[in-house]
């Protein structure tokens, strides 16, 4: 829902951006989530046909990584299984960051994890201006093995960071990707 609420315990009025409640049906036991100031996408309708690669080589960074499997491999150009970026999913989730040098308009993300034994991965795809405040960007849920072709994601934001924070891997608790490619233009 959105717009104003009563919200138990606070004892006026809030407005919300956006607001979910539910209900234990075992204890009855009522719960409220609150959402305020939500951070929506930058908008960039605008002609991408002539779109190029924004991310190969920019800095990286992630959350973690393995020896020999760090936060450059994913961005390096190559889309073969090796070499990959690989990083524990500490508490289920981890990320992966790519910095582009300067705000840029972005027409689509192409993400590829690693192919192999019919695994397939959960993550979301997201962007900042800041790298501090993230808004989504797309990203990938349920049972569909990874392909050697990779998701891709079309979108109209501007960003100048783009983060791939993985959640789900059926195979390990590790997340790999062999390549993000963010494509797009120069910011005017």
């Amino acid at each position: 829902m959105v717009g104003s609420a009563v919200v138990p315990g606070a004892g006026a009025t809030l407005d919300v951006g956006l607001f979910a409640s539910a209900a234990n049906r075992h204890t009855g036991q009522e719960a409220i989530a609150v959402l305020t100031d939500p951070a929506p996408a930058p908008s960039t309708a605008r002609d991408a046909g002539r779109d190029t690669l924004q991310s190969l080589r920019k800095p990286v960074t992630a959350l973690s990584w393995e020896p020999n499997r760090g936060p450059e491999y994913a961005n390096d150009g190559n889309r073969a299984n090796s070499p990959y970026f690989s990083s524990q999913m500490t508490w289920d989730t981890t990320w992966w960051k790519v910095d582009l040098g300067k705000v840029d308009d972005i027409s689509r993300v192409d993400v590829r994890t690693y192919v192999g034994g019919g695994r397939y991965y959960e993550y979301r795809l997201e962007g900042s201006l800041d790298g501090a405040t993230w808004y989504p960007l797309g990203g990938r849920r349920g049972p569909r093995a990874a392909t050697d072709a990779g998701d891709t994601m079309t979108t109209e934001a501007k960003a100048r960071y783009v983060r791939v924070v993985g959640t789900h891997n059926t195979a390990n608790l590790a997340f790999h990707l062999t390549e993000v490619s963010v494509y797009g233009t120069p910011a005017p």
